[in-house]
């Protein structure tokens, strides 16, 4: 107990992170309203499609508009080249590293993590003056002032401004969770509903995290960083504070990211592959997996005929079968579950990796490109893929060579995010950086997690993507399997390999089974897709037949 008594005094002391509780200043009741509100807050990695077709020498370059209340899908003079991905090294562990990166304009370059809760409150008065107090002090430029600060995670309305939707529309800046009814056409639109039909599948009402101009009328809860940067760039305008929770700073994941991926590049540099991806999957998976909500699982155990008796008589027991003569399966609801990873600090990795993936895209990107020789074709937590009209003459290996348009910006800072070949793979693999992942002159991106990229004159050697199926046991499905999808909405069964449990003569069993799954379907109802194959994201108060095709 006296242990226990130190190591709190000593993690308040210094900030550190604690599991949401009471405090100094904080009820056990506040302390329940926070972790509600984290926890309802909580999204993962976007994944995405903006543009499902795009070959190099037939598909336009696309842009959204947004005139007199219509959406407008109109292609630009410019034809596409080449496809390219871009991938963020170790994004998760940047975001929970407190890595200073010069893009960053916030607290001297750092994403401080939280630490301790300092103060909640569902006061909007108090609201607003905490936001506003933590709101004029995000520019600070020593490391001092900017550590003895606080962050907040703050659930609020917001809109954008109806003359800024052209500069976000191509690419919306808020990534969270939409309620979506796919069974209406006029929400999802004619080609996802046509589909939906075709396929005679049931969908109702969907709760799908895609990308929004504004909180769309709703509270939405955000970091301090990806609040300060919807704000300063985006335009973004509260209408209403609901409430915050103010936590202390710290950066005390630093040294830990810092010093793996010191190993994990030494291990490169020494030809050791088993150190090098044993270092990379501590990283990426060191930000938890327990922020997922674990809680409405069942817990499962393996119990002799005995054991099987017992369990039955506890009040969290829920049901018993019989595997063998001698084995059963019991499971029950658990009375607690492990977390090892403080629920704030899970929410922060989330939205500071959010922050940093639209920094690259309207920090860097959009500041130096000529973008109207750019779309972006889909995005997958990490990575980001554009189909790019550069020049025709040179092969896809050509990057933005040819579509840079302010070049004293992109000499200046292109290091700041790409690799610089001076320093060599300390460089190649910084923490904040980006790296070319792939390259091809098509793209076919049906839905999130369903593509595929290469060379048109090597399709075997292209790269494909089918959520929830093993490319290795479903040979049958090539490159062209998805240009069909896209031409004639074919859609294409996988096989998937499971495990269930079969009674056999009275005795449960537990057998392989084989399923037949739609691998490609050509549904993407995370946003409206239009007959040019362009998707157009859901924007308040517009219906799908305001979204027209030029």
């Amino acid at each position: 107990v006296k242990l226990d008594i130190k190591l709190r005094q000593y993690a308040l002391k210094y900030h550190l992170p604690m599991t949401i509780g009471p405090g100094p200043n904080v009820s056990m009741d506040q302390a329940e309203k926070v972790h509600n509100q984290i926890r309802s807050g909580i999204t993962g990695g976007l994944s995405n499609v903006w543009h499902r077709k795009n070959i190099a020498g037939e598909t336009k370059i696309n842009h959204l508009r947004y005139e007199e209340g219509k959406i407008i899908s109109r292609d630009s003079q410019w034809t596409m080249t080449h496809a390219i991905g871009t991938d963020f090294n170790s994004l998760y562990p940047f975001s929970m590293g407190s890595i200073r990166v010069p893009w960053n304009p916030y607290d001297n370059g750092i994403m401080y993590m939280p630490g301790n809760l300092k103060e909640y409150s569902e006061d909007p008065a108090r609201v607003k003056e905490l936001f506003e107090g933590m709101f004029n002090k995000r520019y600070q430029n020593n490391d001092k002032d900017a550590k003895e600060g606080d962050v907040f995670i703050m659930t609020v309305k917001a809109h954008m401004p109806q003359e800024y939707w052209n500069e976000f529309i191509n690419m919306p800046p808020v990534f969270r969770n939409k309620l979506i009814d796919a069974s209406d056409p006029e929400v999802i639109g004619r080609v996802n509903a046509d589909q939906i039909k075709r396929l005679q599948m049931k969908r109702g009402t969907e709760r799908k995290l895609t990308c929004l101009l504004d909180t769309c009328g709703e509270f939405m809860t955000f970091g301090s960083y990806y609040m300060f940067f919807l704000i300063d760039r985006c335009h973004l305008v509260i209408d209403e504070f609901k409430e915050i929770s103010v936590f202390h700073k710290t950066d005390c994941f630093r040294k830990f990211v810092t010093t793996f991926m010191k190993r994990r590049i030494e291990a490169m540099n020494a030809g050791n592959k088993g150190m090098e991806k044993y270092c990379k999957m501590i990283l990426n998976s060191s930000y938890g997996f327990d922020i997922k909500n674990n809680e409405k699982y069942g817990k499962v155990k393996l119990c002799t005929f005995n054991q099987a008796m017992l369990s039955q008589s506890q009040n969290n027991w829920l049901n018993t079968r019989q595997i063998n003569v001698e084995l059963y399966l019991v499971t029950y609801k658990g009375k607690a579950f492990k977390c090892d990873t403080c629920i704030q600090c899970g929410y922060f990795t989330l939205d500071n990796a959010k922050f940093a993936y639209l920094q690259f895209y309207y920090g860097f990107l959009t500041k130096c490109m000529d973008m109207e020789r750019i779309h972006a074709i889909e995005g997958d937590t990490d990575s980001l893929y554009f189909a790019v009209a550069g020049d025709p003459t040179k092969d896809v290996h050509q990057g933005f060579r040819y579509v840079v348009k302010n070049k004293g910006f992109y000499h200046k800072h292109a290091y700041e995010w790409f690799p610089d070949p001076y320093y060599g793979k300390e460089n190649e693999k910084k923490l904040g950086g980006i790296a070319v992942e792939n390259e091809g002159d098509f793209m076919i991106a049906i839905a999130p997690k369903n593509y595929t990229i290469g060379m048109k004159d090597n399709e075997e050697k292209a790269k494909k993507k089918m959520k929830g199926c093993s490319e290795a046991r479903n040979k049958h499905i090539t490159v062209q399997s998805y240009k069909d999808n896209i031409e004639s909405k074919k859609e294409v069964y996988a096989e998937n390999c499971g495990f269930h449990v079969k009674k056999i003569d009275g005795v449960g069993v537990v057998v392989k089974d084989v399923v037949n799954k739609v691998a490609i379907s050509g549904i993407h109802t995370k946003m409206i897709v239009l007959e040019n194959e362009c998707c157009a994201p859901y924007i308040y108060g517009l219906k799908a037949k305001d979204y027209i095709v030029e």
